[in-house]
């Protein structure tokens, strides 16, 4: 139970913080400063960062063990279904953000070559153990190259040019 709870504490946090971040950006505010704000309150705040959805393989599993384990005793789980619905969209609306980012600048999403970066949800993670990330991150816009890193960081080159990121505009 003690592993579900912290497992589950994580999860809600961050499904508030997506969720907190779909609302600020159509309101035209930067969630990061908002967060760091947030964190100069003496209360107890834990800073948790947007992202593109629940990696792992604890997080995205754990918490409806509990949910399924609580309906055999009648308990409804809404808080931690909640947190699953907006957690599991949120691939598709950073896919969403990639595109009209792409059209912003006259390019297709069919076509283009397109570079996840950090899609591990731990530093010591690889892709292989985010599956579940990269899986919604391919699905959500066919016709686009994608490529992955588990890294946050790569030194890219290119023979035409400097590679632009649109990423700050995304997330």
């Amino acid at each position: 139970m003690t592993k579900l709870l912290e497992n589950i504490h994580r999860s809600v946090n961050i499904g508030l913080v997506n969720e907190m971040k779909i609302v600020a950006d159509k309101m035209g505010i930067n969630i990061h400063e908002v967060i760091d704000a947030a964190a100069t309150k003496p209360f107890g705040f834990v800073p948790y960062k947007p992202g593109p959805g629940l990696g792992g393989h604890c997080i995205p599993i754990d918490p409806y063990y509990l949910t399924w384990k609580a309906r055999e005793y009648g308990v409804n789980t809404r808080f931690i279904e909640l947190a699953g619905e907006i957690n599991h969209h949120m691939p598709h609306w950073v896919v969403g953000k990639v595109a009209d980012a792409l059209n912003e600048r006259g390019k297709a999403v069919k076509g283009s070559r397109i570079l996840v970066l950090g899609l591990a949800y731990k530093r010591t993670s690889t892709t292989r153990a985010n599956r579940l990330r990269w899986k919604s991150w391919t699905c959500c816009k066919p016709g686009a190259r994608t490529s992955a890193t588990a890294t946050r960081t790569c030194r890219c080159s290119r023979a035409s040019g400097t590679i632009t990121s649109i990423w700050s505009r995304c997330h």
